[in-house]
């Protein structure tokens, strides 16, 4: 059912007596719902600091309900209002504006939730709203459910009453007549019309809008409006060739009844359209015929150039990127200085009205210029870019790395550090470091003009200690090393494989290693041996020198020479090198004793041994195979080695090199015994001859020589009780063994 609107002869004046310009109230809420149960409730309850601080009224007009909305606006709304759906919103809209009782009518979408309402409260309390014939505030468009992705727009949506006051359209609706000047407020409501939770809702709302829209453009071809409109819907829902046909169609009819806004808006969504099909030569070229050099300033352009130096940057066409990247900054400066306060703020929403769009176009005017070896504009360029931007670090870096190859000026990486610094933002320096560091690494030829500038930044961050020690270890400086070897050690910090070279300093300086160990994490052991076997060519001699003339301090420190000796039996292992792995091998042995029982209590290691870390049960049972191996116990030795690699199975090959040894040696125990057997047989038998013949003296000797060896031998025992021949034992042991 629709209300009559009330007739007045004055334009900003009701024919009543209200207090409020002829209104009884200073404002009308007015909404239009349908199924909003999942968001109905929030958006009421955020303006509800409006109702309770502004003579107001809340009018909700359902168009057809089927959850739980009706119900909830009745706890919210002056009125609730029941109109049958017709394919027509401006219609529904009207049912509300029509009862109205306020002197500004104010709408929004029940899927529309407000951040703050305090400057529209501010606006209607003070004296400022009679100054004004309507106002707009941003809807956050997202694009997605995350809200991650979003689009603002400056909405329309509060309007001074006045006579014949109504909307058309029957989609996208907007007020018959807009009174300027128009008011801009920066607050916000969150809007997720447009982020899908499934392809076929998002497909449900396309075919919607574009049926209405196609229906209105065959009662009226020429609308521009909703010509507008429908390039606009085209380009949402990624139609981009209907979209530029659309925009065209729109410029050609715009020429027979000129209108600013539709003109720059089919521009805007021409240029888009282009830009995404890809064909950027036609970018360039749309750009050049529809934005001449001497066009007045518009905000739309903004995207327009922004798009232009996209498309120059993709073909490599560095002038035509630099110009249309000044005519974007020379915007977006009017845009932030407020140039742009009238209803074309409202057209649209702008890709590029926003911080990271500016960055992404002084990245790209920067490239531009290092293109052309245009150094002073390049630089100037690269200091206007916003480090505190998300990614930004590793964008500005790539353009600085750029530049210092280009020119060869390598200061400027100083001046980057300076500015990173100065952010105060661990994640930001962490970013820079890591990017820095690669490149450092990877340019062996420029690493120390990078490390001086690097170093020559007045800061005692750790990574400008770490730069002054690499420049100290290239020129040589054992006292610099020491002092600042001393500074690290100051520093409260734990740090990461980074800042290896600290340790390799203090192993080559042959140190005592306790207070540098202390900065860094046993657990990143691997990675920092990794890290200095890579960069640092002699290191594995100076991890051998350090082994030979260190003494442990502290159980940190025996547990980084227990590693270094692991990596040394393994590459010992590798090579073939048997002798000296085994060598090693009992080294590590005797040091794992001594860590362990610093750790543990050593009277209850074995019975808590299968709950202890892998590499302690290691340690453990190497100790335990080389204690028995002394005391001659080869079970116990065979059985030990067998348990430390099942423990630690990164020692299968020195373990396996242990083994074959020992198989070896057995092997040749057991040749020796046999051949020792035939032997003793052999003068067992001359023994028995020579009794046989009657040589009982020389038997006897004999005789005497072998009891000393096989004292349990009873053919012995026997030949000595029939030569009865006292031995000279020393005598016969020592020919014997001759």
């Amino acid at each position: 059912m629709k209300a009559k609107l009330t007739k007045s002869a004055n334009l900003f004046q009701n024919d009543g007596y209200g207090p409020y310009g002829g209104y009884d109230l200073k404002l009308t809420i007015g909404m239009i719902v349908k199924n909003e149960e999942k968001t109905l409730e929030d958006c009421l309850t955020a303006l509800m600091p409006i109702l309770n601080a502004l003579p107001s009224e809340l009018i909700i007009t359902d168009t057809g309900s089927t959850d739980r909305t009706v119900e909830i606006a009745e706890q919210y709304a002056t009125k609730v209002l029941h109109f049958e759906w017709c394919d027509d919103f401006a219609a529904a809209r009207n049912t509300g504006l029509e009862v109205a009782r306020g002197q500004w009518f104010m709408f929004l979408d029940g899927d529309e939730i407000f951040e703050d309402t305090q400057e529209i409260i501010d606006f209607f309390n003070s004296e400022e709203y009679e100054q004004y014939g309507y106002a707009s505030f941003v809807v956050r468009n997202y694009l997605n459910l995350q809200g991650t992705r979003y689009q603002d727009f400056h909405a329309q949506r509060l309007f001074r009453r006045f006579s014949g006051m109504h909307f058309d359209g029957t989609i996208h609706e907007h007020m018959n007549r807009v009174f300027s000047p128009g008011k801009f407020f920066e607050c916000f409501a969150h809007h997720y019309g447009y982020a899908f939770s499934s392809e076929e809702e998002k497909e449900e709302k396309r075919l919607r809008n574009l049926t209405l829209l196609q229906k209105n453009l065959l009662d009226n071809p020429e609308s521009q409006r909703d010509l507008f409109q429908l390039a606009q819907e085209q380009a949402t829902y990624k139609q981009f060739d209907q979209s530029f046909e659309t925009a065209v169609s729109g410029l050609e009819i715009e020429k027979k009844s000129p209108n600013r806004l539709f003109h720059l808006g089919f521009i805007l969504f021409a240029v888009k359209a282009l830009f995404c099909k890809e064909d950027y030569e036609a970018v360039i070229s749309f750009c050049n015929e529809h934005i001449p050099a001497e066009a007045k300033p518009e905000l739309p352009y903004l995207d327009c150039f922004f798009y232009q130096i996209a498309s120059a940057d993709k073909l490599n066409r560095w002038e035509e990127a630099v110009e249309a990247g000044n005519s974007y900054l020379k915007i977006y400066e009017l845009y932030e200085k407020n140039q742009f306060q009238d209803a074309v703020l409202t057209l649209t929403s702008f890709v590029s009205i926003n911080p990271a769009a500016k960055e992404s176009v002084l990245y790209l005017l920067a490239k531009a210029h290092l293109q052309l070896r245009h150094a002073d504009d390049a630089i100037q360029i690269l200091s206007l870019l916003d480090l505190t931007l998300p990614d930004s670090i590793t964008k500005t870096t790539t353009l600085y790395v750029e530049f210092a190859k280009q020119f060869s000026d390598y200061s400027v990486f100083g001046d980057l550090y300076q500015k990173v610094l100065e952010l105060h933002s661990e994640d930001k320096l962490n970013a820079f470091i890591a990017y820095i560091e690669q490149y450092v690494l990877s340019k062996e030829d420029k690493r120390e003009s990078i490390l001086c500038a690097l170093a020559a930044v007045n800061s005692a961050h750790p990574y400008s200690l770490l730069c002054r020690l690499r420049l100290a270890q290239s020129e040589d400086s054992s006292n610099s090393i020491q002092s600042l070897l001393e500074q690290f050690t100051q520093l409260e910090d734990s740090f990461d494989p980074l800042y290896s070279d600290f340790l390799y300093c203090g192993m080559k300086e042959t140190i005592p290693l306790c207070r540098l160990l202390s900065r860094f994490d046993s657990e990143d052991f691997s990675s920092i041996f990794v890290y200095l076997q890579n960069q640092h060519i002699d290191f594995p001699e100076v991890s051998s020198r350090y082994l030979e003339n260190a003494a442990a301090e502290s159980p940190k420190e025996m547990y980084w020479m227990l590693y270094l000796l692991e990596r040394l039996i393994l590459k010992r292992a590798e090579e073939k090198q048997e002798d000296e792995c085994a060598e090693l091998l009992e080294n590590y042995a005797e040091a794992a004793g001594s860590y362990l029982n610093l750790v543990y209590r050593n009277d209850q290691l074995e019975e808590v041994c299968d709950v202890l870390p892998r590499l302690h049960r290691f340690m453990f049972w190497i100790g335990k195979a080389f204690t028995a191996k002394q005391s001659g116990n080869a079970s116990v030795y065979l059985s030990s080695l067998r348990k430390a690699l099942k423990a630690y199975p990164v020692m299968n090959n020195p373990i396996q090199i242990l083994l074959s040894r020992y198989e070896a040696e057995e092997e040749k125990r057991r040749a020796n015994s046999d051949e020792f057997a035939m032997l003793a047989q052999k003068m067992k038998n001359q023994v028995k001859l020579l009794i046989e013949q009657g040589h009982l003296l020389e038997a006897g000797q004999i005789a005497q020589k072998l009891a000393k060896l096989m004292p349990d031998d009873k053919d012995i025992q026997r030949f000595l009780l029939q030569t009865s021949v006292k031995p000279a034992t020393q005598e016969m042991i020592s020919e014997l063994m001759q």
